[in-house]
């Protein structure tokens, strides 16, 4: 039963500034200056707190664990993730899908394509005897591509060395590829109960404002007394459940900016509600900033078919298919000609391994690409790339024969770092493993195409 209080006269938070030494005295020894960060440590955080609630340190967290999870059981959300068991326990495959989904993520987005994932690859085996290609495509438009590739390879390692099943200890877990410390944390507690703390953006901002923490919580002092932390804090009986309401707690009701402390379970422990501070904290570093880039997308049309090329290479793109582009301006600065010139000849160098014939590519290099048509221009968000994208067509003449073939064809003597190129039929670009980007500019071009029809009755 949660002890209700009144809450004290607001006034001007005491930050807990963590960077300070204390003094603590062992039994026989004398005194010893160390950092926060082991039990009598945390102890002392909490005790020292002046604006917050916690009086018996061991009777209120109890109180607070007790508090919490019953809000959860209440309030949460009904996510297919939390509903899938196996032997009375969440299955640790779809736990492992979900968590490397919703990293970057927003679980609005994830819903449909952890639904699709699990249809395609129900489980471990069938993920690890699937290919790199058929990956990317169930994955095509979630973003952040080395997270499907990093969740292939981790199947494989979880058949080959664990027999297909997945360990529930978080060093074993951290021997996958793929799978770091917070995902570890997140299999074993949520999967197996397991008593580890599991501390996302949510949990950091949670903490940080129950006791006004004034680190910056990308430092890895700050990430390391948050950890810690989450742990003392941590129901070591319920740890699935007790993670799950901390992370929920942070999504609905703790929110960067919405917050409705009204409806928090732990508000008569918090600090910042009880100052009136909650905006400022968490405490974070100034933001990457932002890179403007302007890029220009060819379209080549033949025969109904497009030219679309594939990185191998471990780029921010790598190992998906992507019409050709190139880049206009960074920042404001012009890309110079010859740079342009030069992705233009290479682009009839694949044209001509299609069969385009070299006496067309010398004599018509430049008015063919002159020729293509800008249908438009898009706007397109990465993490830390704004992109401008213009969208040009040309229809190559179909009276010279091309050599449309099945399977890919790889440029540059065939190395790990090379670019392979395939034509493909609109149906086929819709089902390829194609960037958000590039459904961007084919939808564009859809788009224009419904209109030019249109314009024909109207």
């Amino acid at each position: 039963m949660v002890v209700h209080r009144a809450a004290p006269k607001r006034q001007k938070p005491e930050s807990t500034d963590i960077r300070k030494k204390r003094t603590t005295v062992h039994p026989n020894q004398t005194k010893k200056k160390q950092e926060i960060g082991d039990l009598e440590d945390l102890k002392y955080l909490l005790r020292e707190n002046k604006n917050n609630q916690w009086l018996t340190v061991e009777k209120e967290i109890s109180r607070f664990q007790q508090s919490l999870l019953q809000w959860y059981e209440k309030n949460q959300r009904k996510l297919p993730w939390r509903y899938t068991c196996m032997e009375g326990q969440p299955n640790p495959y779809h736990v492992w899908v979900s968590e490397t989904m919703l990293q970057q993520t927003k679980v609005a987005t994830v819903i449909e394509y952890y639904k699709n994932w699990l249809q395609t690859f129900p489980d471990i085996t069938s993920l690890a005897e699937s290919s790199l290609e058929r990956v990317n495509e169930i994955w095509a438009g979630l973003g952040y591509y080395r997270r499907a590739k990093l969740l292939y390879e981790g199947a494989q390692t979880v058949v080959s060395k664990f027999g297909g099943k997945i360990p529930d200890d978080v060093n074993l877990l951290q021997s996958i590829p793929g799978i770091g410390p917070y995902t570890a944390a997140a299999i074993a507690s949520i999967a197996f109960n397991r008593p580890y703390a599991v501390c996302d953006g949510n949990v950091f901002r949670v903490l940080s404002r129950l006791f006004c923490i004034d680190l910056d919580i990308s430092s890895t002092e700050g990430q390391n007394l948050f950890k810690n932390l989450a742990q003392f804090l941590l129901s070591k009986e319920r740890a699935a459940d007790y993670n799950q309401a901390m992370m929920e707690l942070g999504a609905t009701v703790c929110t960067p900016k919405n917050f409705d402390c009204e409806k928090c379970p732990v508000q008569s422990w918090c600090s910042s509600f009880q100052s009136s501070t909650q905006r400022q904290f968490p405490v974070k570093a100034n933001r990457v900033r932002q890179n403007n880039e302007e890029i220009q997308v060819y379209l080549i049309d033949y025969a109904d078919h497009f030219l679309m090329l594939k990185n191998v290479s471990r780029n921010l793109l790598g190992n998906l298919w992507h019409f050709p582009f190139v880049t206009l301006k960074r920042n404001g600065n012009c890309i110079p000609e010859d740079e342009k010139l030069s992705y233009e000849r290479y682009l009839f160098r694949i044209l001509h391994s299609c069969g385009y014939p070299l006496k067309e590519v010398d004599r018509s290099q430049r008015s063919l690409f002159d020729s293509f048509v800008p249908i438009g221009q898009i706007e397109h968000l990465f993490t830390h790339i704004k992109q401008t994208i213009h969208v040009k067509l040309v229809h190559l003449s179909t009276e010279i024969q091309l050599h449309l073939e099945e399977t890919a064809k790889r440029m540059d003597g065939g190395n790990e770092e090379s670019t392979e190129y395939k034509w493909f039929t609109e149906e086929q670009v819709e089902k390829s493993a194609i960037s958000r980007q590039m459904k961007k500019v084919m939808e564009l071009y859809q788009r224009q195409k419904k209109q030019q029809v249109l314009n024909l009755f109207f």
